[in-house]
C-alpha cells in the first residue's frame, strides 16, 4: 500500500488564503456600491441602464462569497481536524501494539 501524506499546513494556508482572499473582494464590492451610489440620482434611459448592470453585478456577489466561504469551512473545519483526529486515533491505536 503507498502511503499517502497530507501536508496540515499546506491545507491551513490554503484556508487562511481563501478566507483573506474573500474579504478583500467583499471589501472591493462595499467600496464599489458606495462609489456608484451617485448613480441612484442619474436621471434618464442611460442612468437606468447604469443601474441594472449595477444591480446585476452585485446580485453576484453573495453567492460568490457564500462558494468562498464553504471551501474555507471544508478545509479548516472538516478536511484538517478530520485528518488531525484520524491520524491521532491511528497513532494510538498502534501504540497498543506495540
Amino acid at each position: 500500500m503507498d502511503r499517502q501524506v497530507v501536508d496540515v499546513n499546506g491545507i491551513n494556508a490554503a484556508a487562511q488564503s481563501i478566507r483573506s482572499t474573500e474579504n478583500r473582494i467583499d471589501m472591493r464590492f462595499r467600496e464599489l456600491q458606495s462609489s456608484i451610489a451617485t448613480l441612484n440620482n442619474w436621471v434618464g434611459s442611460a442612468g437606468d441602464t447604469a443601474r441594472r448592470e449595477r444591480d446585476r453585478v452585485m446580485a453576484h456577489n453573495k453567492p460568490r462569497s457564500k462558494v468562498l466561504m464553504s471551501y474555507d469551512m471544508i478545509l479548516s473545519r472538516l478536511v484538517n481536524p478530520g485528518y488531525v483526529q484520524a491520524e491521532n486515533t491511528n497513532t494510538s491505536l498502534a501504540d497498543k501494539f506495540r
